[in-house]
């Protein structure tokens, strides 16, 4: 039989353990991430990637994207560059698309990566964190 010291002793460490996995169980996980801003999206223009075979543009490749900025980035500023940001993201796809001529297709998560490359080139790695593909769909020439 336990005497009461033994059974206080016991309790206090069922406590400490029981506190210890709420500490790091999920639920205060998601607390965490909750706590941190969240980033913001700008909706971009819809682009048309071409896709070539040979010397032929067989179909285009719809893009509809959002860019990632980080949670202390300004919007208004970044928004004021995109048409230029347009343009850098359509010379970059014709780039993709005469360096893929000969298998005619387009690795879509590879031109992501560039995209966000000239993104952030532009931009800065501080301000873009990301780029989304919201709907590809490809069209025939």
């Amino acid at each position: 039989m336990m005497t009461q010291p033994e059974n206080h002793l016991i309790a206090l460490c069922l406590m400490a353990v029981l506190g210890l996995v709420s500490a790091i169980s999920p639920v205060h996980a998601e607390e965490a991430e909750e706590a941190a801003p969240a980033p913001v999206y700008i909706d971009l223009p819809s682009l048309a990637a071409p896709v070539m075979k040979g010397r032929r543009v067989t179909e285009y490749l719809l893009l509809t994207l959002k860019m990632e900025l980080a949670p202390d980035a300004d919007p208004e500023a970044a928004s004021g560059k995109i048409p230029r940001l347009q343009d850098a993201f359509l010379r970059e796809t014709y780039l993709v698309a005469r360096e893929n001529k000969a298998s005619g297709q387009v690795d879509v998560l590879a031109l992501r990566e560039r995209l966000l490359k000239v993104a952030q080139g532009m931009f800065g790695d501080d301000v873009v964190t990301g780029l989304l593909f919201v709907r590809t769909q490809s069209v025939r020439a």
